[in-house]
């Protein structure tokens, strides 16, 4: 039976050892590495099936304009639009706060934890949640600019929903996105 570890180092390096036999730690470098690029991996073929989707909706709505239109709709065209706005201005809002709450959690656990290599995954798991919340967000206006499209046939929706595809393509995760946020991380107060 091992000895009890009497302070921090030793607990961590039972830590480690337990990690390294049963193969579900992620401590050394190599295994960072690894889960990190199958994070970034995961989270692109995300990006690239929403923004495929988002191109293929808009493309039937293309095809589908004026079909749907219905009589009167015209009037109705300013306040669908002042809701995209609104939206989408929520959106932006909603990610900012998501991505401020994600990043002083880090600071929290940073501040807390044993060793600064304990914080890779907890780095990698904010990162996700807040490249997935930051992909839905962004999706969400562009559902309503290509329904707001197919109803009204209004060019500003339209644009707006390929806009907002734009900024998808522009997000789309990478590893280097990955290292600028985990700085960030490190310079929360």
């Amino acid at each position: 039976m091992a000895p009890l570890a009497g302070n921090r180092g030793h607990r961590l390096a039972a830590y480690r050892r337990c990690s390294a036999d049963t193969g579900l730690g992620m401590l050394d470098e190599s295994r960072m590495k690894e889960g990190a690029d199958g994070v970034i991996r995961t989270l692109r073929f995300i990006y690239a099936s929403m923004v495929v989707g988002n191109l293929v909706f808009l493309g039937v709505a293309a095809m589908l304009k004026g079909q749907l239109a219905q009589p009167g709709v015209e009037q109705q065209t300013p306040i669908l639009l002042g809701a995209l706005g609104v939206l989408g201005v929520g959106c932006v809002a909603g990610y900012s706060v998501v991505e401020r709450m994600a990043l002083a959690r880090l600071a929290h656990v940073q501040l807390g934890s044993v060793e600064s290599e304990l914080l890779g995954s907890e780095v990698l798991a904010a990162y996700r949640q807040v490249a997935l919340v930051g992909a839905a967000l962004i999706d969400w206006p562009v559902l309503l600019a290509v329904v707001i499209y197919l109803l009204t046939g209004s060019g500003i929706a339209l644009g707006a929903a390929l806009l907002a595809v734009g900024l998808l393509v522009s997000r789309i995760p990478s590893r280097e996105r990955l290292e600028r946020f985990a700085a960030r991380s490190r310079e929360q107060p």
